[in-house]
């Protein structure tokens, strides 16, 4: 996003699906107007798209507005959380997702030692197997879970994410096989769809329900408050409309009591999101502990980094997503006024 000024905001990558709908669909009602309306140009934008609330138009959306956010920090010269009204802590607890971690017998508890000794107290798995892989899928599941949960120390909190990969009776077995085992959290378990599915879940088990990744906007997160889904509310900045959304989106999940910990598809833009609302509404930063999974921070000149599992805040302005111009092969615009 550029002004007649010269100052800029940018924030990516993004896929090209997602650029050219930035492109076709959003950009007339944008450009000309005022940068700094950046309440304004969201309202707009979701209006005027009476079909695309949610899917790849609202990633579109989300997209157009942290990029406008980058832009209003860059020429304040600050931080976008400052911008937002924070700092609201000193740094950023996060667990590990460890979407990379391989789960052959051999390497899983090796792996997650070695996380665990790098600082890190909080850690989720991801589970390989679903209905069709029947018993034996079901087994390796629990088996993933009871090998790190009893391979690693008791004060080392564990997650879990189903993909939404499960159905309801599966999810029932499962959530019996695992409820011993003591997990912060069971993520994912069905399609965000079937809000009413994870809230009879919700009332069967002790384990917590975490979804939301796949909502959109405030409706969508509404709606599975509204419906008892969630322990866990998981809006993902760059998917669920912007940070101006998502900020509204933790307002909703704090007026009904539930704990809010963003999905991270890019990492810098959540950052800024949890250093910007309270902690007590907002805990947790996913944080992908293997580069190899995600484009973004491959091209990026610096990025924010976990220490000893909690993120300092960024100090640089805007995001902090400045490209490395060596990583670049090639550049082409795909809208110019």
């Amino acid at each position: 996003m550029e002004t007649d000024d010269g100052a800029f905001g940018q924030v990516g990558p993004v896929a090209p699906e997602t650029a050219w709908l930035a492109r076709q669909r959003l950009a007339r009602h944008v450009v000309g107007r005022d940068a700094r309306a950046v309440e304004r140009i969201w309202d707009v934008l979701y209006r005027t798209q009476a079909h695309g609330w949610t899917g790849l138009l609202m990633h579109a959306i989300s997209a157009v507005d942290c990029a406008l956010w980058d832009l209003a920090g860059r020429a304040a010269g600050a931080p976008v959380y400052r911008l937002l009204g924070g700092p609201t802590r000193d740094r950023i607890e996060a667990y590990a997702q460890t979407k990379g971690m391989r789960h052959h017998p051999e390497h899983l508890l090796a792996e997650a030692t070695a996380l665990v000794e790098a600082g890190w107290r909080r850690l989720k798995v991801f589970f390989r197997h679903g209905p069709g892989d029947g018993l034996a899928g079901m087994r390796e599941n629990e088996r993933v879970v009871r090998t790190l949960r009893e391979g690693l120390p008791e004060d080392v909190e564990m997650m879990a994410d189903a993909w939404r990969g499960w159905d309801a009776s599966y999810a029932r077995e499962m959530l019996r096989r695992l409820e011993p085992l003591g997990l912060r959290w069971l993520e994912e378990l069905l399609r965000p769809e079937f809000a009413a599915g994870c809230a009879r879940l919700r009332r069967e088990f002790r384990t917590p329900i975490a979804c939301g990744e796949h909502a959109y906007a405030r409706w969508g997160h509404a709606a599975l408050l509204g419906a008892g889904a969630a322990d866990v509310l998981q809006p993902d900045v760059t998917w669920a409309g912007g940070l101006t959304e998502a900020r509204k989106i933790v307002v909703l999940a704090s007026a009904a009591g539930v704990e809010v910990s963003p999905h991270t598809n890019l990492l810098e833009p959540t950052v800024h999101l949890l250093a910007a609302v309270s902690p007590g509404e907002a805990t947790l930063l996913e944080y992908p502990v293997y580069d190899e999974t995600y484009l973004a921070p491959f091209f990026l000149a610096r990025r924010s980094r976990a220490e000893g599992g909690a993120v300092p805040l960024p100090e640089g302005p805007g995001l902090g997503m400045d490209w490395d111009e060596s990583k670049i092969e090639a550049h082409a615009e795909v809208f110019t006024d």
